[in-house]
């Protein structure tokens, strides 16, 4: 018997589509081929030991757990595709303009949208893995250096299967238009700062993936949105104390990230409020000085309405 080829990794595609509300599939299905780098969101039902006592040193039959979905989704910033993992982080943008270039911004809502995200399997025959109430529980980037700039999604959803039969074979894919490490600035309030090195920050929805009913078969319920949490670290080179000082005293500040290729092709994320934690450098050897200063955002009364703000200007007219 000759062996089965194993399934290609490259052959993966990921579509996201919108439900209408958690867990309810929209009435025609419809999404987008996104493009990604990996994808770790899988769905598991932990097989567990019972503590049954029968007379005998052999276990008993195991009992199942709950079902679990979760996972890691690895993408690329980009201007076209990004945006739509925006949309179910945070909910649609207001966009302006009649024609391109578009704005889209996205602001922090009461609540977040779910999604269906299918995994495409490059096995023969094609294998489709589909998971159902997907929400991004959090989504962590790290600019800076010259290596891809990519965001990782922390997904929770609701369940997952596989089959043969494709979601929405007429789903198009979204052409890829990369934004890069070497586009970026940094503004600290409304100066360019120009000794950082790195930005690392994290978007967390503070979802609760663990309310679960009878009757739902070990799935969740719902996963309901929580207070949200913003925190990072600018890695600078050290050039003196000011930053410090004004970390010391609680020093409200805005920071403000954008990758531009030009003025009509542009991401920029901005954290109106944001303080720096106290902390000094450390030396680790005879060359350039650097400082790590972590920090946290918040929102109490800034004119964006929002701890978060994303805008992004492309050519794509609408993320409705």
């Amino acid at each position: 018997m000759p062996n089965e080829q194993i399934a290609r990794g490259y052959k993966t595609q990921c579509l996201l589509d919108f439900e209408q509300s958690f867990g309810v599939a929209p009435e025609a299905p419809g999404g987008h081929i996104l493009p990604i780098n990996s994808f770790g969101l899988n769905v598991s039902r932990a097989k567990n030991t019972a503590a049954t006592l029968t007379g005998r040193r052999d276990p008993v039959e195991p009992f199942d757990g709950n079902v679990e979905v979760t996972g890691d989704i690895v993408v690329p910033v980009d201007l076209r595709a990004f945006p739509w993992w925006l949309k179910l982080l945070m909910g649609a943008p207001s966009t302006t303009g009649d024609a391109a270039p578009y704005t889209h911004v996205f602001k922090i809502g009461d609540t977040t949208p779910s999604g269906i995200i299918q995994c495409k399997l490059g096995t023969n025959p094609l294998t489709y893995a589909k998971f159902d109430g997907c929400k991004i529980s959090s989504l962590s980037l790290t600019t800076g250096g010259d290596e891809e700039l990519t965001a990782t999604l922390t997904m929770a959803g609701r369940n997952g299967t596989y089959g043969a039969t494709d979601y929405n074979a007429e789903a198009a894919s979204v052409v890829l238009k990369r934004v890069n490490n070497f586009q970026a600035s940094l503004k600290l309030g409304e100066e360019v700062l120009a000794i950082a090195t790195q930005l690392d920050l994290t978007i967390d929805n503070g979802l609760d993936t663990t309310i679960r009913t009878l009757g739902s078969k070990g799935m969740v319920y719902d996963i309901p949105e929580g207070i949200m949490s913003l925190t990072g670290t600018a890695t600078l080179l050290y050039t003196g104390t000011t930053i410090m000082e004004e970390a010391m005293v609680n020093t409200e500040k805005a920071l403000e990230v954008t990758w531009e290729i030009d003025a009509s092709n542009k991401i920029t994320f901005r954290l109106p409020e944001v303080q720096f934690q106290y902390q000094g450098p450390t030396v680790e050897g005879p060359t350039g000085i650097t400082v790590e200063q972590p920090f946290v955002a918040y929102y109490a009364d800034a004119t964006e309405d929002t701890c978060f703000q994303a805008t992004v200007i492309n050519d794509v007219a609408s993320y409705a």
